[in-house]
């Protein structure tokens, strides 16, 4: 994938475990009438860190990978309560999602937009 990734917005309550899945797919560019397929991520690892903003110096949680990468191209991401409850006094806050494949060559392949919104019920 070259370019800007996509970017998709996550709207949940501060203090509530996060969970997010995507797929990586790829269009067939010598057959475009094709419907995408899942990119193998056998072998690839997947980093994913939050911040107030692109450029802030402070990780706000680094989301865990859920399981292995594999030939299904899905990529499976979890954040802990205890982890997004200070998220509330953020509001809004950024991720991406970087691939790395076995050379070694990272892919950003998506960016997120959270949206916390300060729960009702808390100890």
């Amino acid at each position: 994938m070259a370019g800007i990734p996509p970017t998709h917005t996550i709207e949940f309550v501060a203090g509530d475990a996060l969970k997010f899945k995507f797929q990586i797919a790829d269009k067939d560019l010598a057959n475009p009438l094709l419907p995408p397929t899942a990119r193998n991520l056998t072998g690839w690892e997947a980093l994913s860190q939050v911040r107030k903003t692109p450029t802030s110096e402070t990780i706000e949680a680094t989301w865990t990978i859920v399981g292995t990468l594999g030939t299904d191209g899905m990529v499976n991401m979890y954040l802990s309560g205890p982890e997004t409850q200070p998220f509330a006094a953020l509001k809004e806050l950024v991720s991406d999602v970087q691939l790395t494949d076995t050379a070694g060559d990272p892919e950003t392949v998506l960016t997120l937009v959270i949206q916390a919104a300060q729960d009702v019920t808390r100890e």
